[in-house]
C-alpha cells in the first residue's frame, strides 16, 4: 500500500500539474510558523474554489501570485497583498501555464506553459494576464511545476523533466532571458523539488529511492549531479509536490511530506549540513473534503512563510422548485444558474451557494409562444430640428433606415416596420454684398433692402422646412467730396484724380468710381498757371583733375563738358537755367635730375631734406590750387672740398620751403657772380656777390613757372674762377 501511495505521489509530482476543485471550502491566505506548524489567517480569497499547484511571491512588493478561480474553465491570475490579503488584481489567464516564477532582481514574472505537449518559457504581465513568449523548449517532453526553480542571481531556471529524445530524466539549465538551454545532464528519476540558495548559489533537492528501501536523501545538484548531504527521516514515505520553498536568510530548505499513516509534515532541512531543523505536522491530507495547508512560499524580505489554506464547510438542505415558462420563437431563456437555453423542453437546473453546496434545484418546462409577424415599410420626410415617431412610439431625428417592431401582449414580434426616413437639412450661407448709395439689394427670400447692415434671411422648401439660412452682410458705398488747389507751369498740364489731363487755368469737377461703379470721390479742382519766366545764365568753371564741381541745382559732375542745369521754384516751374562749360586744368608733372655733393643734404621742392641718392616725388600746389608733381632723380657726386653747385629747381610759393635759390658753397668761396636769363635770352636777374636770396621775381613781380638759364662765376680763395652754366626751373 505504501509503495502504491509513494509511486502515485511521485508520478503526480513529475509528470502533471495538480488541480484542486473544492466546492464546499473557503480559500485563505495564511502565514505559517515553520517550527510549530501553527498558521494565522490573513484574509479569505473570494470566488476561488479551484486551484492549480502554481504560486510564487514578489518579495520586493510583498505580492503573492496564484492561479485559480470559480471553475476549471475560467482560470484567473490572482495577485494578493501579502500583508493584508486583499486582491490587487484578478485577470483572465491560461490554464496551460503550469509554473509561475518571479525574478526579484529583474522584477519579471516568468512562466512555463505547455500547449499540445510543447513547453515554452513566457514573460507575464500580472496586471493584464497577457504574456509574451521567450522561447520554446522542445528538448523537454514532460515535467512537473514543482520540479522547476529560478536562480535570481544568475537569472537561470533549473528544470527536472523527461528528455524528448532519450525519454530519461535530465536536469535542464535554461537562460531566463533567451530561453536557450545552457546545459542538460541526466539525473536519477527520483531527484525532485529543486530549490536555489541565492546567497551561496547552490541548487538543492531530494532523492526519493522508493520501494523497498524507502531511504530518501537531501543533497546538492550544483555539479549537475546529485551529491547526498544527509539522509531524510526514515518515517518519510512520500512528498507532496505543492510545497518546496527556501529560506535564503537561514539556508533552510522546506518541503511537505507524509508518513506511513498519511499524516502530513512540513520538513525544514539545514541546507549547509542536511540536519533536520523542524518537522511539525500540518493539515494537508490530500482529501479535498478536508482541511489542507498547501502552496508554501517563503518571503525573505519579510522573513515570513505564506501558504494557502482550504477550510471545509458543511452543506445544508437543498430546496427544489418547478417553473413553467414560455418564450418567443428565436429568443432564449436564462436558468437560475445563469445557463442560457433556446429550445423548448424540460430542464433540471442546480444553483450552488457561496460555500460550494447545492442550494436550489429547479425543474423547468419551456415552451414557445405562437409567432405571427407582418412586415411593412414607410417612406417619411421631416424638417431638420424636428422628430419622427416610429410605430412603437420611439422618436428619431436623423436620416436613415429604422427597423421598428411592435410586439404583442406576449412580447413576441407582431408588426415589423422598415422606416426610410429623410431629414431635409438646412444650408447655411454667408453673403457679403455691396451696393451704391440709392440702390437696393434683394435678399434670397425676395425682400429688398437699401441700408447697410447684417440681415438674417430664411428660404423655405415645398414642405415649409427651412432650406437656406443666409447671413447677408450689406455694405452701402457713399461718395466723399473734396477740394484741391493746384498750380501748373506754363506749357504743362495737370492730371485730375480720375486720371484726366487739363492744361488751362480753371475749376474742374472730377469724379472717381469704385469697383462697383459707384461714385466714390467727388473733387473740385482749382487749377492756376504760373506765368513767370526762367533766368538764363552761362558759367565757365575750371576744376583740378580728380575733383568734382557742384552745379547750381546741387548735382556734382567731374568730367569736361557742357551741362544744362535747371533750378525749379516751389511750383515746380523752371526758375534758373544755367549752361555750365566745365574745364579741367591739365596735370603738370615735372621730371628733374639733380645731384648733391657727398656728405651734404639735399632740399626737395617740397622742402623735405634728404641725405641719400634716389628718386623722390614732391606734390605741390600750383597757382590754380591743383596738385603738380615733381619727380626728382637725385645722384650723389664726389666733389672737391670747395665747390659751388647750383640746384636746378626751387619753389618760390611762400610756403617757407625752398622759396629762394640756394647755391651751396663753402668758406673757400670768396664771391659768386650770378646771371639768369629767360628762354629768349633776356637777363632777368643779376648779382655780383650772390647771397642765396633770389626768390624768382623780376622787377618785384613773380616770374611764370618755367625753365630759366644761369651763368654762375664763383671766385675761390685759391684764385680759381670757373664759369658754371645750367638751367633752373621755377615751380609754384
Amino acid at each position: 500500500m505504501y509503495n502504491l501511495l509513494r509511486k502515485t505521489i511521485l508520478s503526480l509530482l513529475l509528470l502533471v500539474s495538480i488541480v484542486f476543485v473544492a466546492k464546499s471550502q473557503t480559500e485563505y491566505l495564511v502565514t505559517v510558523n515553520p517550527v510549530t506548524g501553527v498558521f494565522t489567517k490573513v484574509d479569505s480569497i473570494p470566488g476561488v474554489v479551484w486551484l492549480t499547484a502554481n504560486t510564487t511571491v514578489d518579495m520586493n512588493n510583498h505580492r503573492f501570485f496564484l492561479v485559480g478561480g470559480p471553475n476549471t474553465t475560467s482560470p484567473y491570475l490572482i495577485t494578493l497583498d501579502e500583508l493584508t490579503g486583499s486582491v490587487i488584481s484578478e485577470v483572465n489567464f491560461s490554464q496551460s501555464v503550469i509554473k509561475l516564477m518571479y525574478s526579484n532582481v529583474s522584477n519579471i514574472l516568468y512562466g512555463i506553459q505547455v500547449n499540445s505537449g510543447i513547453y515554452s518559457l513566457i514573460m507575464i504581465d500580472p496586471a493584464t494576464g497577457l504574456y509574451t513568449s521567450v522561447a520554446t523548449i522542445p528538448e523537454i517532453a514532460s515535467m512537473a511545476g514543482a520540479n522547476c526553480t529560478l536562480d535570481d542571481i544568475t537569472n537561470q531556471i533549473s528544470i527536472i523533466g523527461l528528455n524528448t529524445v532519450t525519454r530519461a530524466f535530465y536536469l535542464f539549465i535554461v537562460d531566463a532571458s533567451t530561453g536557450n538551454i545552457i546545459s542538460e545532464t541526466p539525473v536519477s528519476s527520483g531527484i525532485n523539488l529543486p530549490q536555489y540558495d541565492n546567497t551561496t548559489n547552490e541548487l538543492y533537492g531530494v532523492s526519493l529511492t522508493g520501494y523497498p528501501s524507502y531511504q530518501d536523501y537531501f543533497g546538492s545538484l550544483s555539479t549537475s549531479r546529485f551529491s547526498s548531504i544527509a539522509s531524510l527521516p526514515s518515517t518519510l514515505q512520500g512528498v507532496i509536490g505543492l510545497s518546496p520553498t527556501f529560506d535564503v536568510r537561514n539556508h533552510l530548505y522546506y518541503f511537505e511530506g507524509v508518513d506511513a499513516s498519511g499524516t502530513a509534515y512540513l520538513y525544514g532541512i539545514n541546507a549547509l549540513n542536511g540536519s533536520l531543523v523542524s518537522s511539525p505536522s500540518v493539515p494537508s491530507s490530500g482529501d479535498i473534503t478536508k482541511a489542507n495547508l498547501v502552496m508554501f512560499q517563503y518571503d525573505d524580505s519579510s522573513n515570513s512563510m505564506y501558504a494557502l489554506y482550504w477550510e471545509p464547510h458543511t452543506c445544508h438542505t437543498v430546496s427544489t422548485t418547478t417553473i413553467n415558462a414560455s418564450i418567443c420563437q428565436g429568443t432564449s431563456y436564462q436558468l437560475p444558474s445563469a445557463r442560457i437555453i433556446s429550445n423548448a423542453g424540460i430542464y433540471q437546473d442546480t444553483v450552488i451557494n457561496s460555500l460550494g453546496c447545492d442550494s436550489i434545484i429547479t425543474a423547468l418546462t419551456l415552451s414557445f409562444y405562437p409567432s405571427s409577424v407582418k412586415d411593412t415599410s414607410i417612406n417619411a420626410t421631416i424638417c431638420s430640428g424636428t422628430s419622427y415617431q416610429l410605430p412603437t412610439g420611439i422618436f428619431v431625428n436623423s436620416t436613415g433606415v429604422y427597423r421598428d417592431t411592435v410586439r404583442s401582449l406576449s412580447g413576441c414580434d407582431s408588426i415589423r416596420t422598415t422606416v426610410n426616413l429623410v431629414v431635409y437639412s438646412i444650408s447655411t450661407v454667408t453673403i457679403n454684398k455691396g451696393i451704391c448709395f440709392g440702390d437696393t439689394y434683394q435678399l434670397p427670400s425676395g425682400i429688398f433692402e437699401n441700408s447697410a447692415g447684417t440681415y438674417l434671411d430664411t428660404v423655405k422648401n415645398f414642405l415649409g422646412c427651412d432650406s437656406i439660412r443666409a447671413t447677408v452682410n450689406l455694405i452701402v458705398y457713399s461718395a466723399s467730396s473734396g477740394n484741391i488747389n493746384a498750380t501748373i507751369c506754363r506749357g504743362t498740364r495737370y492730371q485730375l484724380p480720375s486720371g484726366t489731363f487739363v492744361n488751362g487755368a480753371g475749376t474742374y469737377q472730377d469724379t472717381i468710381r469704385n469697383f462697383l461703379g459707384c461714385d466714390s470721390i467727388r473733387t473740385t479742382v482749382n487749377v492756376s498757371v504760373y506765368l513767370g519766366s526762367a533766368t538764363i545764365a552761362t558759367i565757365n568753371p575750371v576744376i583740378c583733375p580728380g575733383s568734382s564741381y557742384q552745379l547750381p541745382s546741387g548735382s556734382f559732375v567731374n568730367n569736361v563738358g557742357t551741362y544744362i542745369d535747371t533750378i525749379r521754384n516751389s511750383s515746380g516751374c523752371d526758375s534758373l537755367i544755367t549752361t555750365v562749360n566745365l574745364a579741367v586744368y591739365p596735370v603738370f608733372i615735372y621730371n628733374v635730375t639733380d645731384s648733391f655733393n657727398q656728405g651734404q643734404s639735399y632740399s626737395l621742392p617740397s622742402g623735405t631734406i634728404v641725405n641719400n641718392p634716389g628718386t623722390y616725388q614732391s606734390v605741390l600746389k600750383d597757382k590754380n590750387g591743383c596738385d603738380s608733381t615733381i619727380n626728382t632723380f637725385l645722384v650723389e657726386r664726389t666733389m672737391p672740398d670747395c665747390v659751388v653747385s647750383p640746384p636746378n629747381a626751387f619753389t618760390p610759393n611762400g610756403d617757407g620751403y625752398n622759396d629762394v635759390w640756394i647755391i651751396f658753397q663753402r668758406g673757400c668761396v670768396e664771391q659768386v657772380k650770378v646771371d639768369v636769363y629767360n628762354r629768349w635770352g633776356s637777363l632777368i636777374y643779376h648779382s655780383d656777390n650772390y647771397n642765396n636770396d633770389w626768390n624768382g621775381e623780376y622787377q618785384n613781380k613773380p616770374l611764370a613757372d618755367a625753365t630759366y638759364y644761369y651763368v654762375v662765376s664763383p671766385v675761390y680763395a685759391d684764385g680759381r674762377r670757373p664759369v658754371l652754366k645750367g638751367s633752373v626751373t621755377i615751380l609754384r
